[in-house]
C-alpha cells in the first residue's frame, strides 16, 4: 500500500509541475515574446531529460544486470531450464528472481548458471537496484538456496529522497517439467 500511495504522490507532483510549466510559459510569452518562450520551453525540456545515474557503465540502457555462476559451455553441465521466483509481491509490484539453471550429470542435482531480478507492476516512484545475487545448490536436488541483495531508491520527481536495502533469503522450487 506504501507503494501505491507513494506513487500517486508522485503523479500528483508532476501533474501539478506541469501546470505550473505551462503556466510560467505563458508568462515568459507575454513579457518577454515568443522567442524567449521557445527558449525557455526548450530549457525545460532540458532538465526533463535528467541524467542517468546507473553505476553500471551502460548508460541509456535498460539491461538487466545478469550473475554468471557457470560457464554456459560446461561439459558437465546442461541447461535444463528457466525459473522466475517472487521475492515479495505488494498490492502493485512484485520483486522477481529470474533463474537459469542445469542439472549435474552424475548427482541430478539442480546447479545455478546465472540469475538476475527484476520488478514488475506499478513502479512509479521507486527503482530497484540489485547489488548481489548469491544462489547455492541444497541438499534437496530440485531446490537452489538464493540471497538476493539490492537498493530500492525512493524517488520524488526523479530525485532520490531515500534509499532502502533490501535483502531476501529463502528457497527456489526448480521446475519438474523439462
Amino acid at each position: 500500500m506504501l507503494y501505491l500511495i507513494w506513487g500517486l504522490i508522485n503523479l500528483a507532483l508532476f501533474v501539478g509541475f506541469i501546470g505550473l510549466c505551462l503556466g510560467a510559459t505563458k508568462m515568459v510569452r507575454k513579457r518577454f515574446g515568443i522567442f524567449a518562450c521557445i527558449l525557455f520551453v526548450f530549457g525545460m525540456l532540458s532538465f526533463a531529460g535528467g541524467t542517468n545515474d546507473d553505476d553500471s557503465g551502460d548508460h541509456g540502457t535498460d539491461k538487466i544486470k545478469t550473475w554468471n555462476f557457470t560457464s554456459a559451455d560446461s561439459a558437465s553441465y546442461y541447461v535444463k531450464g528457466v525459473q522466475n521466483t517472487t521475492l515479495e509481491e505488494t498490492f502493485t509490484l512484485k520483486y522477481m528472481l529470474g533463474i537459469k539453471y542445469g542439472q549435474h550429470n552424475k548427482t541430478m542435482s539442480a546447479v545455478p548458471m546465472s540469475a538476475s531480478s527484476s520488478t514488475t507492476g506499478l513502479v512509479m516512484g521507486t527503482s530497484w537496484q540489485p547489488l548481489s545475487i548469491n544462489l547455492h545448490s541444497t541438499a534437496n536436488s530440485k531446490q537452489l538456496r538464493y540471497v538476493v541483495t539490492g537498493i530500492v531508491k525512493w524517488k520524488l520527481l526523479g530525485a532520490t529522497i531515500y534509499a532502502q536495502l533490501k535483502e531476501f533469503n529463502g528457497l527456489a522450487e526448480m521446475n519438474k517439467k523439462q
